[in-house]
């Protein structure tokens, strides 16, 4: 029996960059956050940043065995988030 199925979606069964960039398009819109500065423009000076953090961030342990190993540990941290709440 299987324990866990893990599925690489970030740009294997999913465009992440149009998904990032249609995300942030809406939130930008909807929360109205400089709304008189062009999406292109806003879009050149964003990019280069984002992906600098992300290249620069800590590493974490993102392995399968790691995530495997913690799984039920989940059902806890939902609970506890909801009490939370």
């Amino acid at each position: 029996m299987y324990k866990a199925i893990l599925f690489d979606l970030d740009n294997t069964l999913l465009d992440y960059d149009l998904s990032e960039m249609n995300c942030m398009k809406r939130a930008l819109h909807q929360h109205e956050v400089m709304p008189e500065l062009a999406w292109e423009t806003f879009w050149e000076v964003f990019a280069p940043i984002n992906f600098g953090y992300w290249i620069e961030r800590p590493p974490r342990n993102e392995s399968p065995a790691f995530i495997v190993e913690h799984l039920d540990e989940i059902p806890l941290l939902l609970e506890r988030k909801n009490q939370a709440v």
